[in-house]
């Protein structure tokens, strides 16, 4: 899936949400989102849908 003419502009509050999300899974090695496991930080992620985004970012390659 790539990017057109047609793309919607990238929302900057919301690209700047994910890239924090992305930065703690990084630093937790992903353990954020595995059942029973606490951070200090994932109540600022508390509405994102963690296994949706996560299974989301795996299939575009953007957690390496």
């Amino acid at each position: 899936m790539g990017l057109s003419d047609e793309s919607k502009p990238v929302d900057l509050d919301s690209l700047s949400i994910l890239e924090r999300a992305i930065g703690l899974y990084r630093s937790t090695d992903g353990a954020w989102d595995k059942t029973g496991e606490e951070h200090p930080h994932l109540e600022d992620f508390a509405d994102l849908d963690v296994h949706l985004m996560r299974d989301s970012l795996e299939k575009y390659g953007l957690l390496k």
